[in-house]
């Protein structure tokens, strides 16, 4: 079966005023791999490894970060950001 492992880049973004002002986490997907779903584990240990140093702070510090999150997943950038939530 048939998967894909995207390595996403997680930054802060401001969503809005209501409530005082909140935040969400914004999905920025940097790299895609498809792959066979037996292989997908390996190659998300080699993505992490090789994408570590895009990742620093705290995102959820005053003085903000970045993470980076490896996927598998069932189709390419399945978790992007595509637009900013509406807050409820």
């Amino acid at each position: 079966m048939m998967k894909f492992v995207n390595v996403y880049v997680v930054d802060r973004r401001w969503g809005g005023p209501e409530e005082g002002g909140w935040y969400y986490n914004n999905y920025s997907c940097v790299e895609v791999y498809p792959t066979r779903e037996k292989n997908a584990e390996e190659i998300v240990e080699f993505l992490e490894k090789e994408h570590g140093d895009k990742a620093y702070g705290n995102i959820y510090s005053v003085l903000g970060g970045r993470e980076v999150h490896v996927l598998i997943e069932d189709r390419p950038a399945q978790s992007e950001t595509r637009e900013r939530p509406r807050y409820e």
